[in-house]
C-alpha cells in the first residue's frame, strides 16, 4: 500500500481514490468525494481498483487519461445498470458526474427498489437518471450568487449566517483565502453555534487544512455532541488526509446515531472498504438505501 500513498507536502490521501482535479491541483468541492465512492463501488463490485499502477506516477496517469476496465467484464453477473452508476461517478470531468450525493443515492435506491421488485434483470438496458438538484443550480449560478451574498453580508455586518452564506459561495468558486476569512468572521460573530464551525470546517478541509478542519469540527461537538456535520467533518478529514481509516471509522460511527446521518454513508462506506471490511460497507450500503 505505500506506494498507493502520496508523500508529504504533496497532494494528499491516498492515489488510488483520487480524483482527477485533485491530482492536478485544482479547486474541489462535493463531486470530488463522489468520484472516490465510485472507486470503492467498482472496488465492492470487481474486487480490483479502476486505477493502479506499480508507480505513484503511473497511478496518477491512470487517473488523468485512462479508461478503466468495465465492470461488467470482470464480474459479468453484474447488473448493467450498476454499472452505469459506477461509470457516471468516475467520470473524469466533474460536469458530467453525479453532481451531489442525493442525485447518487436517487439513483441506486431506484436500482434497488427496481432490483427487489423484479423489475430489473441482468439483460434490461434500461438507463438509471435523476432529477437535477439544488446543488446544481447552485453551480450554474455561479458568480452571480456570490455578489448577492456579499451584498447581504454588507447590508448586515453583523449577521453571523450572511458572512456563512456569502463565505460558502466563495468556497464554490475557489476562492479560498476569502472564503475562510468569511467563514470566520461568521464564528466570531456567533461562536455558540455549531453550523458556523461546521462550515469553516468544510472551507478548511477544501482548502486541504487538515489539522485545523478537524480542530474546528471539534469544536463544533463541544457545543453539540449530536451534530453529525461534525462527525462528517472528522470522518473526511482523517481519511482524506493520511488514509487513517481507523480513526475515520470511528467518528463516523459515532455520526451514524445522530440526526441527519444520511451524507455519512459516502465516507463510512469508503472507511470500510479501504480496512478491508467488506461485508460491513456492504451492509451500510444496504442500510442507507432502505
Amino acid at each position: 500500500m505505500a506506494e498507493n500513498l502520496t508523500s508529504p507536502g504533496t497532494a494528499v490521501g491516498t492515489v488510488a481514490y483520487m480524483s482527477p482535479e485533485r491530482a492536478r491541483g485544482e479547486k474541489l468541492d462535493g463531486r470530488t468525494d463522489l468520484i472516490s465512492f465510485g472507486v470503492v463501488l467498482y472496488q465492492m463490485a470487481t474486487g480490483k481498483l479502476p486505477f493502479t499502477g506499480k508507480s505513484m506516477a503511473v497511478t496518477f496517469s491512470a487517473i488523468l487519461n485512462d479508461t478503466p476496465v468495465p465492470p461488467l467484464r470482470l464480474n459479468p453477473e453484474l447488473l448493467p445498470q450498476f454499472e452505469k452508476v459506477i461509470d457516471k461517478c468516475l467520470e473524469k470531468d466533474p460536469a458530467r458526474r453525479y453532481q451531489s450525493a442525493a442525485e447518487l443515492h436517487a439513483d441506486l435506491k431506484r436500482l434497488k427498489r427496481d432490483t427487489d421488485s423484479g423489475n430489473v434483470t441482468a439483460t434490461t438496458q434500461a438507463p438509471v437518471t435523476a432529477p437535477r438538484t439544488w446543488w446544481q443550480r447552485g453551480v450554474a449560478q455561479g458568480i452571480g450568487a456570490d455578489r448577492e451574498y456579499k451584498r447581504a453580508s454588507e447590508l448586515s455586518p453583523n449577521d453571523a449566517e450572511a458572512h456563512r452564506r456569502y463565505g460558502v459561495a466563495l468556497r464554490k468558486t475557489g476562492r479560498m483565502a476569502e472564503a475562510i476569512a468569511e467563514s470566520k468572521r461568521a464564528v466570531e460573530l456567533d461562536p455558540v453555534s455549531p453550523l458556523m464551525y461546521f462550515t469553516l470546517a468544510s472551507t478548511l478541509r477544501e482548502a486541504r487544512r487538515y489539522d485545523q478542519a478537524i480542530a474546528e469540527s471539534r469544536k463544533a461537538l463541544e457545543l453539540d455532541p449530536k451534530f453529525f456535520g461534525a462527525y462528517l467533518g472528522l470522518g473526511s478529514s482523517y481519511y482524506v488526509d493520511q488514509s487513517m481509516f481507523p480513526q475515520a471509522l470511528a467518528e463516523l460511527e459515532k455520526g451514524e446515531a445522530a440526526p441527519g446521518r444520511g451524507a455519512i454513508f459516502v465516507p463510512l462506506v469508503r472507511a470500510y472498504v479501504g480496512m478491508g471490511r467488506r461485508p460491513e460497507a456492504q451492509k451500510a450500503l444496504d442500510q442507507y438505501l432502505k
